[in-house]
This record gives structure tokens, sequence and C-alpha cells, in this order.
């Protein structure tokens, strides 16, 4: 399904204002995820007079506590500002009536504001692109649970076949 078809009218906590938001699609979860390791790179780089044995900590990441992370915040490892620019579309009320939705009024919303409005589109966009924790990946063919890891090649039903000789015109193996 297209996320841009995917628009809904929010109410927005504590304002008398609405948001209509939308999931963002796989190249603006990117796109976000991107600048969002941007950013942490840049900050690890105006720490290169910390503590290489405490940065190489930080760097050092546990694929299923990351895993842990992402289910728990659907923006983990996001810029929020970004995944804000791409899936608030329009607002209406409030101190948003008559001012312009445009990229500089969307980065001037307070920090409340802004971590809710992310919050809102990640959740659903992680949802649709099937990072929700009901969305088990499940084979097209037999609607089995699939692992999250392939099994490591050589493992019981990952044999590799035998090769086949390879035979000249003469039918003799060459």
């Amino acid at each position: 399904m297209r996320v841009k078809d995917m628009l809904e009218w929010v109410p927005v906590p504590g304002e008398d204002a609405e948001f209509r938001l939308r999931p963002l699609s796989g190249g603006e979860l990117d796109q976000c995820d991107e600048e969002g390791t941007r950013r942490v790179g840049k900050q690890l780089a105006a720490m290169s007079g910390a503590d290489p044995q405490m940065l190489k900590e930080l760097m050092s990441s546990d694929v299923e506590e990351t895993r842990q992370q992402r289910r728990s915040d659907p923006t983990f490892g996001l810029d929020l500002s970004a995944v804000v620019r791409y899936g608030l579309q329009e607002w209406r009320g409030g101190s948003y009536d008559g001012v312009e939705c445009s990229p500089e009024e969307k980065a001037g919303l307070d920090a409340k504001t802004r971590d809710w409005t992310a919050t809102w589109i990640a959740e659903r966009s992680r949802r649709a692109a099937g990072e929700g924790q009901d969305s088990e990946p499940k084979s097209v063919a037999t609607g089995d649970s699939l692992p999250s890891t392939p099994p490591p090649i050589g493992s019981e039903g990952t044999e590799l076949p035998s090769p086949t000789p390879i035979t000249g015109a003469s039918g003799h193996e060459s």
C-alpha cells in the first residue's frame, strides 16, 4: 500500500489543534535512519578527546539489544526532525491556523510536540514496514513463521546439492 494514501487527522495532545499525519515510506525511514546515524557520528566525533575505551563501548552494540530498543522505542535511531518533516502533512486549529505547514515551521515545533508527532508517525511506519511486535515474518508458501536470521549453511535443511560433472559433446567428463 502507498503510505502517502494513509493520511489521518490526529488531535494534538494538550492543544486545540489537529495534525494530518501519515506513516513514512521505506525510503523515508531509511533517510531518517541515515540522518540519525550521521547525528550520532558527529556527536562521537566531537568526543574525540574522550577515553578510547569508552568510545569503543559506545560503538559496540549487541544486535539483540538493538532489536529490543527498536521494539520498545519506535523512534530509536531515527532523526526525529526528519520523521516530522516527512510525516506531518498539514495542520489546523489553535496557533497553527493560518500558518503554512512548511519545513521551516515544522522545525519550529517545541520538543514535546515534535517528539509526540515523531513517535506517532514512527509507530505506524514501523507497522507498515512489518517491524511491529505482532508482525513475525511468515513463509508465503506455508504461512509458517520464519527465523529472524537464516540457519548457517550446512545445517539441517540447508545442504548444498552435490556438483554435477560437466560432460563434453563426446559424453566424457571434462
